[in-house]
């Protein structure tokens, strides 16, 4: 460069002087042919002293001029080389700038040149972009990978939901046994609610690496510890700080505690709760395992409340068809009962034959009434109330039934009538009960226990025949009959002569 510029102020200096030179040439020949002077003329006056200062001083002078010219032209181009190198520097430097985000540097630096320098202000604005998408993109793809992972679970843990009988301990622990795999956990326990009639406890039923030291009889009481919080308040608890004392995990190489313990309540989306599920692990959970986890959990408490649900309505139908069967039994029985009245009736018929004002009282009639547990009357028929001497139901109903048995009966008919308030054995046989106005009926009696859909007792029914003349016909004819042993003398003997009966006037 400085020979150059040493070259460009020999030549300005050079360029000088022949311009003054020429300009000097230039004034003599104008003058000659202004003056018709000859060239000899010419010469001789430049010859002289005065013309010849005057030659030299006009070179100098446009020597010099060159030589000013020169200086600036060299300086200009001093600067035009040192913005072409700046330029070619900061070309080379947004060269590397560029081929470094094109291989995905986005965190390759580039200094600015100046404020001016737009064009570094622009790459680095498009490497914040490239960086921000690239960013965008990486968080877009984490999302979609979680999102990949969480449906492949669902489906995978649907499938064994699905494929799942009425075996709550067997669902248990193909859930724990798969979960632990899929989510990396080390430890796992399934908690199931027990309900006992007066108590309420917490039972392990499913587990995967437990310890002994943890649940040694698998058994919780209600409300107590991190799994009975979580079921009580039916919330997710999530330590990422374990203490010693917890639970250790054991495997061949050792001892240690885990990182992290994910507790989840078994709860569907209606609040019910059945459960829970903890996970000890040596990493902390992130809100997507969090969340599917969860989700896992709520499916699993939908299929056993599912599983509750079949076996109740099995237990129903198991308790239906006992039920039926013990009606259809007690419409045998009832069948028997009637049957057995029907001949009774029949007999009483056959002895309205010896008994005419008994047959015309009681000839195909029955006497019904109808008794809640605690002996209250709710029903009775017109027989019931003709015999009894009411009136009408309002009389009867709400009575006891006390009020229409006999005071000597009640102590005997009180044991019956507990027996058959607890769906006892029936009774059948004769029986005397009270009339409004305190006289005796007597009665071919039967009292069933009647039971509601659930097999428990619901109400007393009663079935009678009026047996009240027989009974007081009866009842003469054996005081005749005492009376004539009393007065004559009375015997009875067979063909061959053998006495086989005789009274005890005949003894006397």
């Amino acid at each position: 460069m400085q020979e150059k510029t040493k070259n460009i102020t020999s030549i300005g200096i050079l360029i000088g002087a022949l311009a003054g030179a020429f300009v000097r040439v230039i004034s003599v020949m104008v003058n000659m042919v202004l003056a018709g002077k000859t060239i000899a003329d010419i010469i001789h006056e430049q010859a002289q002293l005065n013309q010849l200062f005057i030659s030299i001083g006009l070179i100098l002078i446009f020597a010099f001029s060159g030589y000013i010219s020169a200086f600036f032209v060299k300086r200009n181009l001093g600067s035009y080389e040192k913005a072409l190198v700046s330029e070619q520097e900061r070309t080379i430097k947004v060269s590397e700038f560029v081929e470094k985000l094109r291989k995905g540097d986005t965190e390759a630096d580039y200094e600015l040149s100046g404020k001016e320098d737009s064009l570094g202000q622009a790459l680095i604005n498009l490497r914040d972009e490239l960086k921000r998408s690239a960013l965008e993109e990486a968080e877009r793809k984490k999302e979609d990978d979680q999102r990949r992972w969480s449906a492949v679970g669902l489906a995978e843990f649907g499938a064994i939901l699905q494929d799942t009988s009425d075996d709550i301990t067997g669902l248990a622990n193909r859930v724990i046994s798969k979960l632990v795999r899929y989510i990396d956990a080390k430890q796992a326990g399934f908690f199931i609610i027990q309900e006992e009639p007066e108590y309420k406890y917490i039972e392990q039923i499913a587990s995967f690496a437990y310890g002994r030291k943890k649940f040694t009889n698998k058994e919780i009481k209600w409300g107590e510890g991190l799994v009975g919080a979580c079921i009580q308040e039916k919330q997710t608890i999530f330590l990422d700080k374990v203490t010693e004392q917890y639970v250790e995990i054991t495997s061949g190489l050792g001892k240690a505690n885990p990182r992290s313990i994910l507790i989840v309540p078994l709860k569907t989306d209606e609040d019910e709760i059945h459960g829970a599920i903890e996970l000890a692990s040596f990493k902390i959970y992130q809100k997507h395992e969090i969340a599917f986890i969860e989700s896992i959990a709520e499916s699993i408490a939908i299929t056993i409340t599912n599983l509750k649900i079949n076996m109740r309505t099995a237990q129903l139908l198991k308790e239906s068809r006992a039920q039926e069967k013990n009606l259809k039994e007690q419409e045998q029985k009832m069948l028997r009962n009637v049957a057995d009245m029907k001949r009774f009736q029949a007999e009483a018929a056959k002895q309205s034959e010896q008994f005419i004002s008994f047959t015309n009282s009681v000839n195909h009639t029955l006497i019904r009434a109808e008794y809640d547990i605690d002996g209250t009357l709710i029903y009775a028929n017109t027989k019931f109330l003709n015999i009894l001497n009411y009136d009408s139901n309002s009389e009867v109903e709400g009575k006891k039934i006390y009020s229409f048995i006999n005071v000597k009966d009640r102590t005997w008919f009180k044991e019956l009538w507990e027996r058959l308030a607890k769906g006892g054995k029936h009774f059948e046989g004769d029986m005397k009960h009270v009339t409004k106005d305190a006289r005796d009926v007597w009665t071919i009696a039967t009292y069933v226990s009647v039971r509601d859909n659930e097999g428990r007792p619901e109400k007393i029914l009663f079935l009678g025949i009026d047996t009240t003349d027989a009974k007081k016909q009866s009842l003469d004819f054996e005081g005749r009959i005492n009376a004539l042993n009393h007065s004559s003398l009375t015997a009875e003997y067979l063909p061959s002569g053998e006495i086989i009966n005789f009274n005890i006037r005949l003894l006397e």
